[in-house]
């Protein structure tokens, strides 16, 4: 059984930090404007508040580098609205890492493809730059 998975059963508290993943809580107004149990991967950190990139609607797997992974969302949450999913800092800061680098070239059509500058989208056309 996974550390996690024992702390939780252990009903222990385990601090969340830059880097893990976490799901947004029921009943917390982010469930409403995502869904409850959205997954985000836990960025920047802010008094009791983290800056979080959330994951496409219904994603629970394995993390990799691909655009449709992304919902085109991100948000600051209080800690108290998440719950600790993962922490498997080298998959989750990997693709936080690859967000960051792609970021200027995702499509601000469409959000759903990697453009370069002054390439056209195949999605809807439109010319990135």
């Amino acid at each position: 059984m996974s550390y996690i998975r024992k702390m939780i059963k252990r009903d222990k508290q385990v601090r969340l930090t830059v880097g893990f993943r976490a799901k947004l809580k029921e009943g917390t107004h982010w469930a409403e404007d995502f869904e409850p149990g959205r997954h985000v991967i836990l960025g920047e950190r802010s008094n009791e508040s983290f800056s979080v990139l959330v994951l496409a609607k219904g994603f629970t797997g394995k993390l990799v580098h691909d655009i449709k992974l992304w919902d085109n969302s991100v948000a600051w949450v209080a800690e108290e609205d998440l719950q600790l999913v993962d922490m498997n800092l080298a998959d989750n800061l990997s693709f936080f890492d690859w967000y960051e680098e792609v970021q200027g070239k995702i499509c601000p059509g469409c959000f759903k493809h990697i453009v370069e500058y002054e390439e056209l989208c195949p999605g809807c056309g439109r010319e990135q730059g």
